[in-house]
């Protein structure tokens, strides 16, 4: 049985110039998949640096995004309690302005009432 690997001179295809086409191939293929590989490897090599470069840009983002909210709870939170103690206060005054007027109508009441029986 012969080995399909085994060739010999005479069943080797041969190039129009008459050379081995498997040397040729060789010779001509090999640096062009070399280069492929070193292109493809570089192509890797850009892409791994250019996603931890993006994977760094998100991080820093939503850290400010983070900081930004924070932030503007606490501002938001401060002018919601600002809001409600205003609201405290303008209560208190209305509370305080209601029972004034009222004891001012009752004691203006009593004055007339004594007037009145006064008058009488």
């Amino acid at each position: 049985m012969v080995n399909s690997m085994d060739t010999t001179p005479s069943d080797t295809p041969k190039t129009e110039e008459g050379g081995d086409v498997y040397e040729f191939a060789q010779i001509f293929l090999k640096p062009f998949f070399a280069h492929k590989r070193d292109h493809a490897e570089k192509k890797r090599e850009t892409v791994q640096k250019k996603a931890a470069e993006t994977q760094q840009s998100l991080e820093e983002q939503h850290q400010s995004l983070q900081a930004v909210l924070k932030e503007g709870l606490e501002n938001t939170t401060t002018r919601i309690f600002e809001a409600l103690e205003r609201f405290r206060k303008e209560q208190q005054f209305q509370i305080f302005l209601k029972s004034f007027f009222a004891h001012k109508r009752d004691h203006a009441e009593k004055k007339r009432e004594t007037v009145q029986k006064k008058g009488s």
